[in-house]
């Protein structure tokens, strides 16, 4: 049978017992978390979700801070356990945490700062309270453009007479004194500056802790177009040698097997040079990139012959001679196109 020792004869002192009986056995949102954003955002009954990635090759070892910190989430042992797998190698720590104790928070932010190897922070949704000034540990630190980061005075529950609350008080006093000293040494920002954002309950922006000093990078929207031009890219870059083979072989000996008069390779080749416009605009209609020559109408000079055709008296170019037609035109600019590229 186990006896359950009062902490009353363990601890002597008045806010070390709030902190251990108090503080840490509320399970209720509403005494953990001071501001409304938080209560909302934190999850009841959170469990634990610490994970590590292991790090392939030269890539840094990526630990997942993705819960409250502290007794509701991850604790300082999950860390320092999350850490001693990762080795002395590096560590990329992505952060989206409301935050949590304060005492849990200082042991992960020293245990990174002591850390050998570099650590770089990722703040990926938010990083608020201790996980704000956990960010500050990471020799870098960036956020992704829709992320957050909030900073704020220390927080707890008292239970007691006012001897109680006037000690409590001047520890956490000295608590926000720290935090602001981590603040002012990451950002370069007087201490008392930093003591007023803290007082206010500050959110930032990626873009406005970056100004402030407290993040080093803004990862940017991504940019889906991206990588249908990277596709596109790839692709097109095997075209130009189809455009080279056509050049040097376009002084082939005349061709005519059938006896028309007209050099049939020339016209051939014009032709797979036709057809690697055509894949051209067909990866551009798969990759979603817009189509550079939409609505052209084209111009003498914008429609180069294509071997094995002819020159209008007005200059227009056709396969039979005759005035070029809408895809004729499109094709011989984008024929144009190509050589332009190729040329580069």
């Amino acid at each position: 049978m186990k006896i359950r020792t009062p902490l009353s004869t363990l601890f002597s002192s008045r806010v070390v017992r709030n902190y251990s009986e108090g503080w840490r056995n509320t399970r209720a949102i509403d005494a953990r978390f001071s501001t409304r954003t938080l209560k909302s955002y934190a999850v009841p009954s959170a469990s634990a979700t610490l994970a590590i990635a292991a790090a392939e090759g030269d890539a840094p070892t990526e630990i997942l801070l993705y819960d409250e910190i502290g007794y509701w989430g991850v604790t300082d042992k999950d860390f320092a356990l999350a850490l001693a797998q990762a080795g002395n190698g590096p560590v990329k720590l992505r952060i989206n945490s409301p935050g949590g104790d304060v005492f849990h928070g200082y042991a992960i932010y020293n245990m990174l700062v002591a850390h050998p190897a570099p650590v770089s922070v990722m703040i990926d949704g938010l990083a608020a309270s201790a996980a704000s000034f956990i960010a500050m540990a990471g020799n870098t630190v960036t956020m992704a453009e829709t992320s957050m980061l909030m900073i704020h005075n220390a927080w707890g529950i008292v239970v007691g007479d006012r001897n109680d609350m006037l000690e409590t008080a001047a520890v956490m006093e000295k608590v926000d004194g720290q935090l602001s000293a981590i603040y002012s040494a990451r950002c370069g920002k007087p201490q008392s500056d930093m003591s007023g954002m803290m007082d206010a309950e500050t959110w930032f922006t990626a873009n406005e802790a970056k100004t402030a000093g407290l993040c080093d990078e803004v990862l940017p929207l991504a940019d889906k177009s991206t990588a249908g031009n990277a596709t596109r890219v790839k692709i097109e870059a095997r075209i130009p040698t189809m455009a080279r083979a056509a050049a040097a072989a376009a002084s082939l000996p005349a061709y005519d097997p059938d006896g028309d008069g007209d050099n049939d390779a020339e016209e051939a080749l014009g032709m797979i040079n036709a057809a690697a416009v055509l894949l051209s605009e067909a990866i551009e209609s798969l990759t979603g990139v817009a189509d550079e020559d939409a609505g052209e109408t084209g111009t003498e000079e914008d429609m180069p012959v294509i071997p094995g055709t002819s020159a209008s008296a007005e200059g227009a170019v056709s396969a039979s001679g005759g005035e070029p037609s809408t895809a004729d035109v499109a094709i011989r600019a984008r024929r144009l196109r190509l050589a332009e590229a190729e040329a580069a």
